[in-house]
C-alpha cells in the first residue's frame, strides 16, 4: 500500500510540471501604425457639395391679386474630407427672374431656420447644427431666415456654413427655399440663374 501511494503522488507532481513549462504568456503588446491623410478626392481643396435633381424648379403659381410664396426642399450634401477642420462656408447670389418675351421682377428668396443636419451613410460627421457646432462665429444664425439675393450684380450671401471643427465628413440637409412672387408679376416662365461657392474657413 505504502508504495502506491508514494507513485500515485509521483504522477500528478510530473503533470504539474510538465504543464509549467508549456503553458504560453497571456499577456502580449504589439504596435500598430495608421496613417491618415488630408483628402482631395472628394472635390477641390477637399471640399465639394452637391444638390438633389432639380432643386429649384418650382411648381406654378396662378396670379390670384395678392403676393403668393413658392417653395422648394431640395436635399444639400456638403462633403469635407480636408482633414483640416478648418470649418467651411456657402455662398448665393442669382439673377433678377426674366422672361423671354420682356417680363421681370425682383423678389425675396429666404431659407427659413435650418434644421436636421445628418450624416451621410458611411460618415461620423459632426453636422454644423450639432450641439457644439452652433456658435455663430461664421456670421450665421440658423435659427433665423437667410436670404438669397437678386439683381444684376448682387454680393453673395453666405447660406450655409460650419465653425472650425465642425462640418467635416459628409452631410445632408433638405432647406425650404421660399420665393415670393409679387402680385403684379406678368403671366411667363421666368428663370434665373443662381450661382452657389464653397469655400474653406467658416
Amino acid at each position: 500500500m505504502r508504495y502506491k501511494v508514494i507513485w500515485i503522488l509521483g504522477t500528478i507532481i510530473g503533470l504539474g510540471l510538465l504543464l509549467t513549462v508549456c503553458t504560453p504568456s497571456l499577456v502580449s503588446a504589439e504596435s500598430a501604425s495608421l496613417a491618415i491623410n488630408g483628402g482631395t478626392s472628394c472635390g477641390t481643396a477637399g471640399l465639394a457639395f452637391s444638390w438633389s435633381s432639380n432643386p429649384f424648379s418650382y411648381s406654378p403659381v396662378t396670379l390670384t391679386g395678392s403676393s403668393k410664396t413658392a417653395s422648394v426642399s431640395p436635399t444639400l450634401t456638403v462633403v469635407d474630407c480636408s482633414g483640416t477642420g478648418n470649418g467651411w462656408n456657402l455662398t448665393a447670389s442669382g439673377t433678377t427672374f426674366t422672361t423671354g418675351t420682356g417680363g421681370t421682377f425682383s423678389t425675396v428668396v429666404s431659407i427659413p431656420s435650418i434644421t436636421g443636419w445628418s450624416c451621410s451613410t458611411n460618415s461620423t460627421c459632426t453636422t454644423p447644427d450639432s450641439a457644439s457646432c452652433t456658435t455663430p462665429n461664421d456670421g450665421i444664425t440658423y435659427s433665423g431666415s437667410l436670404d438669397i439675393p437678386l439683381g444684376a450684380a448682387p454680393t453673395p450671401n453666405k447660406v450655409f456654413g460650419a465653425v472650425a471643427g465642425c462640418g467635416m465628413g459628409s452631410q445632408s440637409v433638405s432647406p425650404t427655399v421660399q420665393l415670393t412672387i409679387p402680385a403684379g408679376a406678368l403671366p411667363g416662365s421666368y428663370s434665373s440663374i443662381w450661382t452657389f461657392t464653397l469655400a474653406a474657413g467658416p
